[in-house]
């Protein structure tokens, strides 16, 4: 990554780590599927605001088709996320969601846009070898809830990394085309809150809440194009990853929330493995490997 991107990333990474919290706050207040709708919403509206102040117009950003494919894909990642911050909290979350960097590179390889390195495919092994830890030894055995959270936040992890790809390979940096899609996602989870429904509420936390995620929403998003030199979103990977080590320390020091020593032990195997995987290992630190 270039040197003047490292500020921006840094911002990033705190602002992802953040939104974990405040989404969780969404969520206890609306509900997981209104959540997930007024986050697409918060996204979609902010960053077309962004960019309609930017570009002085606004229009679609792509093809009807691959708009509706994106729109899909983030309506599945978000829907999964609030379920998985919903049955398993900001930390467990966050880590089983910190999997999207190691799902978009098998997606990458198997598109034909990447080339697993050696390295790469070390990464790969020692990062789903900590994916497993986390996901088969939570803290509260296997229960309802842990099991559900456990899948929708693996699923949210590979619809992100699906949306990722996809954005990236069909329609690039466009704010403009994620707005839209954003704005379709919101559609495309209605019958979810028909569905599920939403608990009351009666303060104004919630809403509180849901215009900080628009602020950060209208910041990251016109952002999110940190890219690494060869055009790959290993930029957008990193930033991902670094926020969600803030978002588990988040849950563990002020929410006070555990995991279990296997889980720990996956946190740290997954973040290794996203390293290699991304390629972040500095050359005197392979060098001296090497000897």
């Amino acid at each position: 990554m270039q040197r003047r991107s490292w500020p921006i990333a840094v911002g990033l990474s705190a602002l992802w780590g953040l939104s974990f919290l405040f989404l969780r706050g969404l969520v206890d207040g609306f509900g997981w599927p209104l959540a997930s709708l007024l986050v697409c919403l918060c996204v979609g509206a902010g960053v077309g605001v962004v960019a309609r102040l930017k570009n002085g117009r606004w229009s679609a950003g792509g093809p009807p088709g691959q708009l509706l494919v994106l729109a899909v894909s983030i309506a599945v990642q978000n829907g999964g996320l609030c379920l998985a911050l919903d049955q398993l909290g900001v930390s467990v979350a966050a880590i089983v969601l910190g999997a999207t960097p190691l799902f978009a590179t098998v997606i990458g390889q198997a598109w034909g846009i990447d080339r697993i390195t050696g390295r790469a495919a070390i990464g790969l092994v020692v990062g789903f070898v900590g994916l497993v830890l986390v996901v088969v030894f939570p803290l509260q055995g296997d229960s309802w809830a842990s099991i559900s959270g456990m899948f929708a936040g693996l699923v949210g992890a590979l619809a992100a990394a699906f949306t990722m790809r996809y954005s990236a390979l069909h329609l690039g940096s466009r704010p403009a085309a994620s707005s839209t899609a954003n704005l379709l996602a919101a559609v495309l989870t209605v019958p979810a809150v028909l569905l599920v429904g939403a608990p009351g509420h009666g303060s104004y936390g919630p809403y509180l809440t849901l215009l900080l995620l628009g602020l950060i929403a209208a910041a990251v998003g016109p952002l999110f194009g940190v890219r690494a030199n060869d055009g790959r979103p290993a930029g957008e990977s990193m930033v991902k990853t670094a926020g969600m080590v803030l978002a588990v320390l988040i849950g563990l020091v002020a929410l006070g929330e555990r995991l279990s020593a296997a889980q720990g032990l996956g946190l740290l195997l997954m973040v290794a493995g996203t390293v290699l995987v991304l390629e972040l290992v500095p050359a005197w630190v392979l060098a001296r490997l090497r000897r």
